[in-house]
């Protein structure tokens, strides 16, 4: 089993900490922003007629390639059943389910998009990061290669101020929607850590840096990106204590 991923992606961190509650044994390869695309496009092309998406995470396993969080710990939970982060009784599991989605839709791309306005500003604070763990080379590379690489993120993901206030809307609704929800229970489903957890805390760690990710967070952060932690207590405390309490491999 192996995992395609770039250790700084919130979603590759999903299922990373999936694998390790469930202690299954894999391998990474890890990708360089940019460079990534060749590497996915070559696993994804016998799975789609079209274009395939070059999105990450995928994994590899017995000949079989899954391309996506969910649908990767969707497998996992297949062939791997125990430990179980899913609800057997089913209003629990669709609740999980809206869960997950509420994490995917208002948290992942708008988290991103958020930390990269101000983050693609600073090379030497996310060079380390998009380099972390992966080839020799990358860090000579990356330097290279930032200017290009910055300018296609900004422009593939609308990373401007109009993106910005966009997602920083949908950040603050999200962020209230879960403060109120988490206000009088530890869990958003159930009274136990479940998969609707480590979507939601894998998501928006990026805003808190906990430890666990295992990333090299920058030293100092942009004073903008500081007060939008300050802003989103106490829920990015709660994310904090998912890591401390959960995310141990």
């Amino acid at each position: 089993m192996k995992l395609y991923q770039m250790p700084i992606s919130h979603y590759c961190e999903k299922v990373r900490w999936m694998l390790d509650l469930k202690k299954i044994k894999h391998s990474t390869k890890n990708l360089l922003p940019g460079l990534h695309i060749a590497a996915i496009h070559k696993l994804m092309r016998k799975q789609s007629s079209g274009f395939p998406s070059t999105s990450v995470p995928v994994l590899k396993d017995q000949g079989k390639v899954i391309q996506g969080s969910d649908l990767i710990l969707d497998y996992l939970d297949l062939l791997y059943p125990q430990p179980s982060f899913m609800p057997v009784d089913s209003e629990l599991k669709q609740e999980v389910l809206k869960w997950e989605a509420f994490a995917d839709q208002k948290l992942g791309p708008h988290v991103r998009r958020c930390c990269y306005y101000y983050l693609l500003r600073d090379p030497d604070a996310v060079i380390p990061m998009f380099t972390y763990k992966g080839p020799w080379y990358g860090r000579l590379l990356m330097k290279f290669m930032f200017p290009q690489l910055q300018a296609a993120m900004r422009k593939g993901m609308k990373i401007d101020q109009e993106g910005f206030n966009k997602s920083k809307a949908v950040l603050d609704e999200a962020v209230q929607t879960l403060a109120s929800h988490l206000s009088t229970r530890q869990y958003l489903v159930d009274e136990r850590l479940t998969r609707a957890d480590i979507a939601v805390a894998s998501l928006l760690a990026p805003l808190i840096r906990p430890q666990g990710y295992d990333v090299p967070w920058p030293q100092t952060l942009p004073e903008e990106l500081t007060q939008l932690e300050l802003e989103y207590q106490p829920v990015l405390q709660w994310v904090d204590e998912m890591y401390k309490n959960h995310r141990k491999p």
